[in-house]
């Protein structure tokens, strides 16, 4: 060994006086209740952040909804073309004959 002496500290086998159990569970209890009050607020902070995250994405969708909307309807009046209140659907399409059994 390298000559230290090892002294043992005495072990207290009481239990833990009435005081510093009620100043233990009041030490828990607040340390507890600040824990959940910046639990909560860094939830609200994070809930704001999504709605206002939301509400920017949806101003910007409406907005370039808004301005495809007025492009089209520039492109249908510059092209002449007229709305008689029936769809118009542009396709093509095979006609395949079947073979006839003999």
């Amino acid at each position: 060994m390298s000559g230290h002496i090892m002294q043992q500290i005495p072990y207290r086998s009481s239990s833990p006086s009435l005081l510093t159990r009620i100043v233990g569970a009041l030490i828990a209890v607040i340390v507890l209740a600040v824990s959940m009050t910046v639990g909560f607020a860094i939830f609200l902070v994070l809930l704001g952040l999504a709605a206002i995250t939301l509400i920017v994405f949806y101003v910007r969708l409406y907005w370039v909804r808004r301005r495809l909307v007025r492009r089209t309807q520039r492109a249908r009046q510059e092209s002449g073309w007229q709305d008689s209140g029936h769809s118009i659907i542009e396709g093509e399409y095979r006609v395949v004959r079947r073979r006839e059994r003999r």
